[in-house]
Formats: structure tokens, sequence, C-alpha cells
């Protein structure tokens, strides 16, 4: 088929348990069981594929739109440009080590450079379109056994990142890497990208679950917009300006059937984001954390009661804390943390925080 057209510091996290979990990997990939709990106000029409292309690298995963072209990371070790027609344009080398297992991550482009997460190594990778190497960060999920950084999105000025496993989206400088903020959507989110303006995720799922398409609010990561999502194994997502278009994933990894399909798909997804569709329940909760930066001890103030535990763990997933509450004022002694950057996090809102 061919198709015209006219173009005019140490981390650690401080969080209150939540329901967000997986239970199938694929190639560092988690697939989540918990669509079904989307709610059904959202909007449900389907999404038409409208082209398609096929990809021969060895795992398709992280799409881009520099504003003419589409740059792919395959898996191998370049980053390809392909126009939308699917020709390969040239290639560049991939940042991401040949020794990383895999080599999937997302992509984004910010008017002027690309962007790639190397999803194993936990970093990301800022590169000239000749494929220059001009910075590099470690994401948060940096020094964890088993990595799942893998979305990526600019907003104008910011980077957007998202962790599937712990089901968290982080807000980053691009000057520095530093976290800003975070959110937490939900349900695990893959890829990123900002849609008119609103950012947009991909849930992906295989069997019977059935993937989606969802917009996000960024302020308390709840979902404004949900449509099924058309592309089997859905992995990256990018929007040049008109059409929304996604990469499926391999057709098998190890031996295990994944349903997808190693294509760049283009869709006409129709999205209607309703911001009036976030409960009452949800956006009612603020939760303010003082002094920042601390040097011993926090106050957290919530507009909620906090109902639940509160953890405090590092980077790698080793509680370092632990306490049970039923109030909306919290002291906590965090003295004995060493100094650092640290995120407080509730099933509904969250805030950065440094200890000096």
């Amino acid at each position: 088929m061919f198709l015209i057209r006219f173009i005019l510091l140490p981390m650690i996290t401080i969080y209150l348990s939540i329901n967000c979990h997986s239970q199938i990997k694929i190639g560092g990939i988690d697939i989540s069981s918990a669509n079904s709990r989307i709610n059904s106000q959202f909007n449900d029409a389907s999404c038409d594929t409208l082209f398609s292309f096929e990809c021969n690298g060895p795992f398709l995963s992280g799409i881009a739109w520099d504003g003419e072209n589409l740059w792919l990371n395959d898996g191998s070790s370049y980053l390809r440009k392909y126009s939308i027609n699917g020709d390969l344009l040239g290639e560049i080398s991939s940042p991401i080590p040949s020794n990383q297992w895999g080599r999937f991550g997302g992509m984004t482009y910010d008017d002027s450079t690309l962007w790639v997460v190397g999803e194993q190594a936990a970093k990301l990778y800022q590169i000239s379109m000749n494929g220059y190497v001009i910075n590099s960060f470690n994401l948060p999920s940096f020094g964890l056994s088993d990595p799942n950084g893998h979305g990526i999105a600019f907003d104008g000025i910011n980077l957007w990142h998202s962790e599937y496993d712990s089901c968290m989206i982080y807000k980053i400088s691009p000057i520095n890497g530093t976290v800003i903020d975070s959110i937490i959507p939900p349900i695990p989110i893959t890829s990123l990208d900002f849609i008119d303006g609103i950012l947009y995720g991909v849930t992906t799922s295989i069997g019977n679950e059935i993937p989606r398409l969802v917009g996000i609010d960024t302020a308390s990561g709840q979902f404004i917009d949900t449509v099924e999502w058309c592309i089997p194994l859905p992995i990256g997502l990018v929007w040049d300006g008109e059409y929304i278009w996604g990469t499926s994933g391999p057709e098998e990894f190890l031996g295990f059937p994944t349903g997808g399909t190693s294509r760049v798909y283009m869709t006409n997804t129709e999205l209607s984001p309703t911001f009036n569709n976030i409960s009452t329940e949800s956006s009612d909760e603020n939760i303010i954390v003082y002094p920042n930066p601390f040097t011993s001890h926090i106050n957290i103030e919530s507009s909620c009661e906090i109902n639940g535990s509160i953890y405090i763990t590092n980077l790698l997933g080793e509680i370092v804390y632990h306490g049970v509450f039923h109030k909306s004022t919290l002291n906590l002694d965090l003295d004995f943390l060493p100094s650092g950057m640290y995120i407080v996090r509730t099933a509904k809102s969250s805030k950065v925080i440094i200890k000096k």
C-alpha cells in the first residue's frame, strides 16, 4: 500500500500503599491485568488503522516525530528514520550500549534533538540528529535488578517518563535529569506522548486484555479520556500533529507468542478528553509536605485522612521505614536517611522533596 500525504542525586521513594501492580512480563515490558478498572464513563470508540509498514528490527519499541519524518528504535544498533510512507531514509547509531539486552525503550523529539530511553540501562540519552550523544542521565529505576522505565514525552519545557512496574510517571528536567514531580496513574503505562497539549499513554496487554489509549491529567494522574487501542501489543506512541502513530512489539519473544506484528501503524483515532470525568474523590485530595528542603523531620498535611501504610524504600526496593496511619497530619523523623531526593506519594497525589 502506498500513502501520499501533503504536509503544510541518589533517590529514595516514600509512598503510600496503592492498588497497582502488574503480572506478566515480556522482555521487560509489563502487561497489566488491571485494564478492567478503567471507568466505563469514558469514551469507548475504537481506532482505525489507516496505514502500516513492517519494521525488521529485533524488538520494535520507541517512536518519535521530528516534524517531517518518523524515528524508530527497533532494538538494533541503529535508530532509523522513515518517511510517513514507510521508506527508510537514514539511520544513526543507537546510544544504548550493545551489552544491554533488548536495546528497547521509548523515544521523543524536543524540536532539535532526540531523547532515547535505554530501559535495561535505566538511562536517558539526549542525542543530536547525526547521532552524537549530547547528554545522559540516570532514570529513577537506575540500580534496580529489573529496570522498568520505558515511556518518554516532551511537553515543550520538560520531559515526562513512565515506569510500568512501579506504576509511576515522572516529570524530569532536560537540563540535569532531576525529578521535578511525579504522578500515579490508575494502571501502568508503557509509552507516552502529548496530543494537542494533553498527555496520553498506552496500556499494553495480551490475551483477552484490551489495550487502551488514555488521556492523563498531569496534576492528579487520573484518566480524562480512554479509547480502545487497535494496535496489537502496543509499545510506542507518537502524534504527528494530525494522526496518532503506534508501534507493535515482536510476534514472539523467547519463544512466547506475544500477539505483536513488528509493524508501525498510522491511526485515525478520535479523542475526546473530559476533565470533568475525574472523580471528586480523586481530585479533592491534596498533600502538603514541609519543610522542603528538610534536615531531619517532615510534616505531611492532607486534605483527606491518610488511611493506610507508609513505606520508605530505597531505589533497590529495600524498605527502610514502615508505619500505619489514620490521620490527616503526620510528622515523620527521617534523620536516619542520607541526603538526597525523595518522593512523598499517596494513591492520588505526590510531592518531590529534598533532604539536605
